[in-house]
């Protein structure tokens, strides 16, 4: 995601090597990620990042989190299959290493089990996740 731009650029390649070997939840979650990006790039989270409040992972895990909330409304409409919530949990854990896993796996359940993106962090205080 681009935020001065507020745009995402993903190709087909990266889709065919990064998701489609996890599944169509790793899809919805891309797509819920991108929302989540264009969320914090709309509260200005971005703007903070080095102010010595908000680092760039914060601004990652706020959108993660957000992106949780977006996969809550796919799940309460029931388009989740047997597997698809495993298959998420595949992709956090591609994420970098063991503890930034942790972190965005904890950031994306935050968002996901209230289903409500006003749960997520806005940073009014330093770390707010």
């Amino acid at each position: 995601y681009c935020f001065s731009t507020n745009t995402a650029l993903l190709t087909l390649g990266w889709f065919t090597k990064h998701i489609e070997p996890i599944g169509n939840a790793a899809l919805a979650a891309t797509v819920g990620e991108i929302y989540g990006f264009h969320v914090t790039n709309a509260l200005g989270l971005e703007k903070l990042v080095g102010t010595g409040h908000v680092t760039e992972n914060d601004v990652f895990k706020a959108a993660v989190c957000f992106s949780g909330a977006w996969l809550y409304t796919v799940y309460e409409r029931n388009f989740f299959e047997n597997g698809d919530l495993q298959a998420l949990g595949n992709l956090f854990a591609s994420y970098g290493d063991v503890h930034a896993a942790r972190d965005y796996l904890s950031a994306f359940e935050r968002g996901f089990q209230r289903g409500d993106p006003t749960g997520c962090p806005k940073f009014a205080e330093p770390h707010g996740l």
